[in-house]
């Protein structure tokens, strides 16, 4: 089974939980969705909601990559691509999955910490993403889309193998370093980590787009 069947596999499973959960809980219950820098949850929903949060958006994402077949310019690319896109569309379903079998423990009585499962879910995520990310091929879509890489191929392979390096860097020290740090410093990890991981690679872009504009003018 390819990672795509798995994620609707996941997108099934966790809107039949949702719509189970639904019919059986009080229309004003209250779930957390939100929690300040010191851990502690700031913004509820209502269960109804924050339930069917996870599969909709699991099956927008489903509908969005089955979709880009038809508006993605470079489609052979992104055929190329398939495989890294489906992991990725995975990696990002197991954490929504994650998520709703968070709100149904916390219904069921369970006592969870949610920031710290959500934390610990975006460190695996980031490292199948990451795994992933070098092996995609240049698209309008999915990956680090620069101005620069979008015009050199191999700007896109150079960047992407650096951005694929970060995030399975910066995904083993997420999803290690949650059980160890306590839980109000959760937030500055995911900021501290996760946002220069992310910006690096289109800084690196850039500076090879330079590099090679310095080398074409001095031939």
């Amino acid at each position: 089974m390819n990672m795509f069947k798995l994620t609707m596999v996941i997108a099934i499973t966790i809107l039949l939980a949702a719509l189970i959960m639904i019919s059986q809980v009080p229309a004003d219950l209250q779930l957390p969705i939100h929690w300040n820098s010191a851990g502690v949850v700031d913004k509820y929903a209502n269960a109804h909601t924050a339930l069917l949060f996870p599969p909709a958006v699991t099956i927008a994402l489903i509908a969005v990559i089955f979709l880009l077949r038809f508006f993605e310019p470079r489609k052979e690319n992104l055929s190329q691509s398939k495989k890294a896109v489906y992991s990725i569309t995975f990696a990002i379903s197991l954490l929504l999955g994650t998520l709703e079998l968070g709100y149904i423990a916390i219904i069921c009585g369970a006592e969870i910490n949610m920031q710290l499962l959500v934390v610990f879910m975006v460190g695996i995520s980031l490292m199948i993403i990451g795994n992933f990310l070098s092996k995609t091929k240049s698209n309008y879509f999915i990956g680090i889309r620069t101005p620069w890489a979008l015009q050199n191929d191999e700007n896109w392979r150079k960047t992407h193998r650096l951005s694929g390096r970060l995030f399975m860097i910066t995904g083993f020290i997420v999803g290690t370093a949650c059980w160890i740090i306590r839980t109000e410093h959760l937030t500055f990890l995911i900021v501290g980590l996760v946002l220069p991981s992310a910006i690096a690679p289109s800084i690196y872009s850039w500076w090879l787009w330079k590099k090679n504009e310095s080398n074409v003018s001095e031939e």
